[in-house]
């Protein structure tokens, strides 16, 4: 059982070494609209081709509601990179918590052996 939890704390440790290399990191989605003016002559009204846009949104949530906010091309593509970010640190965070556990448990079997106590 030592090699095991051996190999499993040098995956922990290189996990921690990878999450410490991230750069930004944020939730949310990006998504693109096309929208009608406020204007009653104007053809977007009828014609949905004619809309105007595109306008891209990055949409994510701030104290449990629902927020918006119109980005450039440029910045969506960094907010896009961001958002991978995001998601990779998450599931390396939970391969930590799954090792984390692992471990743990390991460690209380190994205890409760060594104290003559069976489960």
């Amino acid at each position: 059982m030592g090699k095991l939890k051996t190999n499993q704390d040098k995956k922990i440790e290189s996990l921690k070494i990878k999450i410490g290399d991230f750069d930004l990191a944020v939730p949310g989605t990006l998504r693109t609209i096309y929208s009608k003016c406020g204007k009653d002559y104007c053809a977007c009204q009828t014609d949905k081709k004619a809309r105007h846009g595109p306008y891209i949104l990055w949409d994510r949530k701030v104290d449990g509601k629902l927020s918006s906010k119109m980005v450039s091309k440029e910045m969506a593509a960094q907010i896009k990179k961001w958002i991978e970010n995001r998601n990779k640190l998450e599931k390396q965070v939970q391969e930590i918590l799954i090792l984390s556990q692992s471990i743990v448990s390991n460690l209380v079997e190994e205890s409760r052996n060594l104290d003559g106590e069976k489960m």
